[in-house]
Parts: C-alpha cells; sequence; structure tokens
C-alpha cells in the first residue's frame, strides 16, 4: 500500500511539474504575442473618426476626459514601422532594454523623441552623449531602447511622441488610431467621450475559432493540458482497480461501506495534494513565471477532477458490487 503511494506520487509529482511548465509556455506565448502587436493588450480598440480632427485635438480630449491609464497609438498606414504615441496615467510599460519610456511632459514638448526598437542600435548616431536616429531626413534624440528576451516585431519598431506642432498639424484620418487602456475602458466610454467615431476591438475576443483565438494561438499548450487530464484519470482508473480489490476484502472484515468510500477516497486525496501541491511548486521555483493565477486554476482544477472523479466512481463501483 506504501509502496503504490509513493508510485502516484510520483507520477502526480510529474504531471504537476509538467502542467506547470504548458502554463509557463502560455505566458511566454502571450507575451511574444503581445510584443508583436506593438505591446498593445488583446483589450485595445481601432478607432475610426466621422469628423477630420487633429492628433492634438484628440490628446486633449482624452487628457481632460475623465478616462485614465490609458494609450494611443497613431500608426503611420505608409510606414507599419513608425507609430506616434500619446500617453496618459499608469498605461501599460513598454518593455525597456536601456534608457526610459516617455513621461507626461513628452507629450507637450516642443521637440518630438523617440523609442527605438533594438533592431535599430546599430543605425543610432551619437555625437557626444546623446543616441540620434535619422528618420524622414531628420535626426530625432532616442531617450530609449524597448524589447525583450524573446524575439518579437516591437524590436523593428519606431514609437515617436510628436512635438506639440507636429500634433497640431497631424489629422487622425491619416492614422490607424489604436486605444488601449485600463480594463475598464469600453467601446461604449470611448464613444461617449469621442463623440462621432466608430469603435471596433482590435481582437475578436473568441475562443474556438481559428482566427486570432486563443485555442488557435496556444493549440500545442492546450494539447498539452488535455493529455495531462488524460493522464491523470488512467491514474484515477488504476488506483480504482485497486479500491474495488479492498473493497472485497474489507466486506469480509465486515468494515462499513461509507467508512471504507470516505477512508480510500481521503488516502487518495491526500496522495493528489501532495503530489500536485509539491510537483507545482517545484516547477514553480524553476520556470520564471509572470504570475501564479492560471497555475492555480489549472492545478485546482485538476486536483478537483481527479478527486471528485475517484469519489464517484468509487462509490458506483461499490454499489455494482453489493
Amino acid at each position: 500500500m506504501f509502496k503504490k503511494r509513493i508510485y502516484v506520487f510520483g507520477y502526480v509529482f510529474l504531471l504537476a511539474f509538467f502542467a506547470v511548465y504548458l502554463c509557463f509556455k502560455i505566458q511566454e506565448r502571450d507575451m511574444i504575442i503581445q510584443l508583436n502587436n506593438h505591446n498593445l493588450s488583446p483589450d485595445a480598440y481601432v478607432v475610426k473618426f466621422k469628423q477630420n480632427i487633429t492628433m492634438y485635438s484628440l490628446n486633449q480630449k482624452l487628457g481632460s476626459s475623465n478616462l485614465s491609464d490609458l494609450q494611443v497609438h497613431y500608426q503611420d498606414q505608409s510606414n507599419q514601422k513608425i507609430t506616434y504615441f500619446y500617453g496618459k496615467g499608469d498605461y501599460l510599460d513598454l518593455p525597456m532594454i536601456s534608457g526610459k519610456t516617455f513621461n507626461e511632459k513628452a507629450f507637450s514638448s516642443t521637440v518630438e523623441t523617440l523609442i527605438a526598437g533594438k533592431d535599430w542600435q546599430d543605425k543610432f548616431y551619437k555625437p557626444k552623449d546623446q543616441n540620434y536616429l535619422k528618420i524622414n531626413q531628420h535626426y530625432l534624440p532616442v531617450i530609449g531602447v524597448m524589447g525583450d528576451s524573446y524575439k518579437s516585431k516591437l524590436d523593428s519598431q519606431l514609437f515617436i511622441a510628436p512635438s506639440i506642432s507636429q500634433q497640431q498639424a497631424a489629422s487622425v484620418k491619416d492614422f490607424r488610431v489604436v486605444i488601449d487602456g485600463s480594463k475598464a475602458l469600453t467601446a461604449a466610454k470611448l464613444k461617449q467621450t469621442l463623440g462621432q467615431v466608430t469603435v471596433k476591438r482590435m481582437v475578436n475576443n473568441n475562443f474556438l475559432a481559428v482566427h486570432e483565438s486563443w485555442l488557435a494561438s496556444h493549440l500545442a499548450q492546450a494539447l498539452g493540458l488535455g493529455l495531462i487530464v488524460i493522464l491523470l484519470m488512467v491514474e484515477v482508473y488504476i488506483w480504482l482497480l485497486t479500491s474495488t480489490k479492498y473493497y472485497h476484502e474489507s466486506n469480509f472484515l465486515k468494515i462499513a461501506p461509507k467508512q471504507f468510500l470516505f477512508a480510500e477516497w481521503r488516502s487518495f486525496s491526500i496522495c493528489q495534494l501532495l503530489g500536485l501541491g509539491l510537483g507545482s511548486l517545484a516547477a514553480a521555483f524553476y520556470y520564471n513565471l509572470m504570475s501564479y493565477g492560471l497555475v492555480a486554476v489549472v492545478i485546482i482544477g485538476l486536483l478537483l477532477l481527479s478527486s471528485v472523479g475517484f469519489y464517484i466512481l468509487l462509490k458506483k463501483k461499490m454499489q455494482k458490487i453489493e
């Protein structure tokens, strides 16, 4: 009996370790998708304007509104590598390799500033202590270099905080305007604030559709989690077989069925709890997870699935024997 528990513990430990690894790969994939998408969240909105207003007017309207913690990307339609940037409050931070990101003063400056992706570093011009990059026949001061350990499309991007004069001269209709904010930002709030606009989510919020879906982006990880569930249920079935054998013996010893059911379920659940708990802790120390919410959901889900499933199946098996 003790040897069986050791084997099962080791088996479940490995399954938990593999489950956390898959959670890590999901987070890694999400990060790469975000970086490829100009570091915008899946909740970003594409805004189209019916009236022709300037970039400056839109920035001022957003700045004076009750909307908070947002960033606006004016994506150049003639050059996909250039994005004019405006931010308010605590928006999603850019992953910086060196230098600094834009501050509030950068959006009301008379001089435009630039954050360049790391692929541009060999093109910098540095006469003294300041890096410059030549864009459209002008040398712009580079205040920071963005990128991550992951290779992504962000590495080749250029984010520019335009000067006041540039904002006043630029029309929003010349750009693809994307607004990304806190979780409280909705299409209705944007329409209420901006007036005559059409608002559409940049990423369709679906799960099963092939295009731009979670399942399509994480197919390998989803299949891996499905395999873990199958392997866990195999372990439940094997323990169930041994429990059935012990139940025949318990009948001979005149042990009450409820007492036997509870004792077997408790023994199984404790083994599952220890295996899943320690396996996930070991993997969490090994992998550099960005958050533990998904791990907690997966591990608790596996524990409940196996524990409840075992209890129901064993109870039905005992009723058949009786």
